[in-house]
């Protein structure tokens, strides 16, 4: 790949795996909350620019001869950044220690500073969009008893 095309593409992919794993790892039912938040974006953005800028450091230091990458055996256009950036996002899993105040534990790290910043504003952004979504819902439906006398599936669970 050319010099701008392998740090794009790392940057497209590191960005796309980092938003999957936080969907479907904390918001799996509710990501439609999360489409407008530029918060969520940011994450995103942030591990692609991190793996944008280790490719191109690998690429300069490969260039200089500082570095010998070997290839896995075969040559799939992609295949080395796909594996550089699932790379980059486990080694910024790594956690150093874990603090402990109450009863959370927060894990210290080198993801901690977009846990710090980040991902507190997509939960926030997150609650508030949830809690709109059952304001909405539940301004609709005002009488218990008739939503429960309406509702089949209701009848069947609803305690006596």
């Amino acid at each position: 790949m050319d010099t701008l095309g392998a740090p794009a593409l790392a940057f497209v992919v590191a960005a796309f795996f980092s938003l999957l794993e936080l969907v479907t790892s904390q918001f799996p039912q509710t990501f439609s909350f999360l489409r407008r938040s530029g918060s969520f974006y940011a994450y995103g953005v942030a591990y692609g620019t991190l793996a944008l800028l280790a490719t191109i450091g690998i690429n300069k230091l490969s260039a200089a001869n500082a570095i010998k990458l070997k290839e896995l055996g075969y040559r799939i256009l992609g295949s080395e950044l796909l594996l550089s950036a699932i790379s980059l996002k486990a080694l910024l899993h790594i956690r150093l220690f874990n603090v402990t105040a109450w009863a959370e534990t927060f894990p210290v790290g080198v993801e901690t500073l977009l846990q710090l910043l980040a991902l507190r504003r997509i939960n926030i952004q997150h609650w508030n969009a949830t809690q709109a979504f059952i304001a909405t819902r539940a301004s609709q439906y005002t009488d218990l008893e008739s939503v429960r006398k309406s509702c089949a599936v209701c009848r069947v669970t609803s305690p006596k």
